[in-house]
């Protein structure tokens, strides 16, 4: 149930996203957006009195690759599709794909759960229906 609000909120967030990808260039956003999250990280933590926990070595790096990769591959590639399409729907519809790579290397990696002929179907109606909503007319 969590999975489906997160999914009702990313497509408002991505809504309206749209006007504002139109009105601001990348690295404006993400500055004012970093400045925003900055603030209000630093409201809950006063607010809260919660002690943070010291992340490990190896975890730090882990995290800083996470955010280099978020900022400068993947933020910049949504931004801009989302930007210069016509139907930020199309963009998200390919965006998405995410999750069969995820079940993929969930599959072949993490040994979690086996493909079967009802994932696999699952999969490529997936794949198929981004392929369907991205042609054709608008």
């Amino acid at each position: 149930m969590l999975a489906v609000i997160a999914a009702i909120f990313i497509a408002v967030r991505d809504y309206i996203s749209f006007d504002i990808f139109q009105k601001y260039s990348y690295i404006d956003y993400i500055i004012y957006t970093n400045i925003i999250v900055f603030v209000f990280t630093l409201m809950y933590i006063f607010s809260s009195k919660r002690e943070l926990k010291q992340p490990e070595n190896h975890d730090i790096l882990i995290i800083i690759l996470r955010v280099l990769l978020l900022l400068l591959i993947i933020e910049p590639c949504i931004y801009y599709s989302i930007k210069y399409c016509s139907n930020p729907g199309y963009v998200k519809a390919l965006v998405n794909l995410n999750s069969i790579f995820l079940i993929l290397i969930s599959f072949l990696l993490l040994k979690k759960g086996k493909p079967d002929v009802y994932k696999l179907t699952g999969l490529t109606s997936m794949v198929l229906g981004s392929y369907l909503i991205t042609r054709g007319p608008d």
